[in-house]
């Protein structure tokens, strides 16, 4: 009965060993759950921040995009007015050109006769008067 007490006690004491290594082994896990628990409460705060940082990334993206749109529609209708503007430019250099020709023509043509220096207005009065004369007479008879 000694051997077999003794054997219960053997075995008695090697699960005591086994369960203290049991709880340890328990206690460990348990740290590591908790530290896991923890590492996934930071990954899920930190996804929540690039979750936001990505939604603000992909608005601003818009944001920029359609000011882009927007500055392009108008660069090109700058462009449009500006080639209109162009034409209408040349066509106004155009009509300069051609009214300085027609101007230079014309002044040459009236260089050729002589100045007025005021007597062609003179002349002018005293045919008039000659004329209202001549019909004064004429009615007379």
């Amino acid at each position: 009965m000694l051997e077999e007490k003794e054997d219960v006690m053997k075995e008695l004491e090697g699960k005591r060993t086994l369960l203290e290594n049991k709880e340890q082994e328990c206690n460990h896990l348990s740290k590591l759950l908790e530290f896991s628990k923890e590492n996934e409460a930071v990954a899920l705060g930190e996804r929540a921040a690039l979750d936001l940082h990505l939604r603000h990334a992909m608005i601003e993206k818009h944001t920029q995009h359609d000011a882009l749109t927007r500055k392009q529609k108008e660069k090109d209708r700058d462009m449009r007015n500006i080639k209109k503007l162009e034409l209408q430019m040349k066509s106004a250099n155009d009509a300069l050109t051609h009214t300085q020709s027609l101007y230079d023509k014309i002044k040459a043509e009236m260089d050729i006769f002589p100045k007025d220096d005021g007597s062609l207005i003179e002349k002018r009065k005293e045919l008039r008067k000659e004329v209202e004369t001549l019909k004064r007479q004429f009615a007379q008879q």
